[in-house]
């Protein structure tokens, strides 16, 4: 007959958790290997053992294991598991310690609980099972003097990896930046790296014939007509690139320039306008709010945009007149402006 010693070292072998009824069970979990760099030795993979009084309610799985390897029935096999419970209680309770074959000791300690200790000897890992613990160096005594100089040579590597950096920023961002005169600092500036892109410029011409010269077809009465007056002031177009703003105070409409005079309607002197004009355009980025075939309409659409509060305008060139909200020489300088168009209800895109 088998003894029930190594029927339970194999069941826990061959499966995670073993109980034994009425007394307690083992609970199993893979460990990985470890090296131990005093000792000089590495430990392959193994299982780590742990006793849980809780679980004593009988799963039938150490009953069937006796019952199928000694020949007993199942009332037999129990009857086993009882007697071995009965001495494992009573040694208890008479304080002598219980050891289990290949898998370890247990007893109960000075507060009344119950400790196990696995037995370090024996690995249940199937996976690792003929392997021993490997020892590759031998175990030597560091003194104490070189962990002292290891400590402080760490210090000095520390401070100077602190003070290199410091040292180099204060003499690039004085001598390869702009601070100095700009009194602003970017992220950029940190970064030796970093090139500084260009702006550049191109000569657009743009030809516009006697007929289309570039003053409004529309008078002041006609864009008075239909100007939103239910704001504090609303914008003349004199033409694409000149506005005057009109106070709505009183009936008598007065027309600012950008001195804060008054200018009268027939003061205003339409300019000789050449044939060839060339108009200086920087690549840059713009916040479109619309684009319009008939010139009048995006006039109108401008309008309603300033007395939102947009600085809006219509720019040149392009088959259509393209209403900017604004312009920005980088993408992120328009993002904002596009983001709170698209609150306002008004679906803007970014022109490169």
């Amino acid at each position: 007959m088998k003894a029930f010693d190594e029927i339970l070292v194999q069941l826990i072998i061959q499966h995670d958790c073993v109980v034994i009824p009425e007394f307690g069970g083992f609970v199993s979990k893979a460990i990985s290997s470890k090296i131990d760099f005093d000792k000089g030795t590495m430990s392959p993979p193994s299982k780590q053992l742990l006793f849980n009084v809780q679980l004593i309610n009988n799963d039938g799985l150490l009953n069937a294991s006796i019952s199928s390897i000694n020949q007993l029935s199942y009332l037999e096999a129990s009857e086993v598991i009882r007697t071995k419970v009965s001495e494992y209680k009573e040694d208890l309770k008479s304080g002598k310690k219980i050891t289990i074959n290949k898998v370890g000791t247990l007893q109960y300690n000075q507060e009344g609980a119950l400790i196990f200790e696995q037995d370090r000897f024996f690995n249940f890992l199937l996976a690792s099972y003929g392997l021993s613990p490997i020892k590759f160096i031998e175990a030597k005594p560091i003194s104490t003097k070189n962990n002292i100089d290891r400590k402080n040579n760490l210090w000095k590597y520390a401070a100077a990896a602190c003070l290199l950096p410091i040292a180099f920023y204060s003499l690039w961002i004085p001598l390869k930046t702009n601070v100095l005169s700009s009194k602003r600092i970017s992220i950029n500036d940190l970064n030796p790296f970093h090139q500084k892109s260009k702006i550049n410029y191109v000569k657009t011409p743009l030809s516009i014939s006697e007929e289309s010269a570039i003053v409004l077809d529309e008078s002041i009465e006609e864009q008075y007509n239909h100007a939103d007056l239910t704001l504090d002031y609303w914008y003349y177009e004199y033409d694409g690139q000149k506005q005057f703003a009109i106070l709505n105070e009183n009936k008598d409409v007065e027309i600012i320039n950008t001195e804060g005079k008054k200018v009268n309607d027939e003061d205003v002197i339409v300019p000789n306008t050449p044939n060839q004009i060339d108009i200086i355009t920087p690549f840059t980025f713009n916040c479109i709010a619309g684009c319009f075939s008939n010139y009048k309409n995006a006039q109108r659409f401008v309008t309603k945009l300033k007395g939102k509060g947009y600085n809006a305008c219509i720019l040149p060139g392009g088959q259509l007149y393209r209403v900017s909200l604004g312009g920005g020489f980088s993408e992120e300088a328009v993002i904002k402006l596009k983001d709170k168009a698209n609150q306002d209800g008004i679906d803007a895109w970014i022109l490169h």
